[in-house]
């Protein structure tokens, strides 16, 4: 077979060419997106707890202050990362993203003790180490990486127990 018009095979390759190949997922954008759908799980735990125990149990209190801490350790996560520009504060952002971590699956654990039928996310693993990684390896320095995190912060922002409806 000769090709007569290899012009005609490159614009036929071209219009093909996008629907066989993709390039690979961005990293960030992965993170963020990883912690916004944890966010959403973890306030659809609230709704339930809000929705299934009064206000006055020693429960909905316990529920409340397990959330509240839980809410701390991520803004101090979210700090971190806003601060975080050398290698001492990669590791700080790391360590801060484990006790975030540590504080979700608590809280996560004591949702599925009071609510027996609703136990999902306990097999989920918060992504905020992930999130660390992406960041940190941006190329660009560290103005590059806290412009991508105040882009981000809205996005992955936790409400308070209050403003969860």
């Amino acid at each position: 077979m000769t090709i007569k018009s290899p012009s005609l095979v490159l614009v036929a390759l071209m219009a093909v060419a996008p629907m066989t190949y993709s390039a690979p997922p961005d990293p960030i954008l992965t993170a963020v997106s990883d912690v916004s759908a944890y966010r959403t799980k973890i306030e659809e735990c609230v709704r339930d707890l809000k929705a299934s125990l009064p206000t006055e149990t020693a429960q909905y209190i316990a529920a409340r202050t397990q959330y509240i801490r839980t809410k701390h350790a991520y803004d101090l996560f979210l700090r971190g990362l806003q601060t975080a520009t050398s290698a001492e504060g990669r590791r700080q952002a790391l360590a801060s993203a484990q006790q975030a971590q540590r504080s979700a699956e608590q809280f996560i654990q004591y949702q599925a003790s009071i609510d027996q039928h609703d136990r999902g996310l306990l097999a989920a693993i918060p992504p905020f180490v992930e999130l660390v990684a992406a960041l940190f390896d941006l190329r660009g320095g560290p103005g590059q990486k806290n412009d991508t995190v105040d882009a981000i912060t809205n996005q992955i922002m936790w409400k308070s127990w209050d403003r969860i409806q």
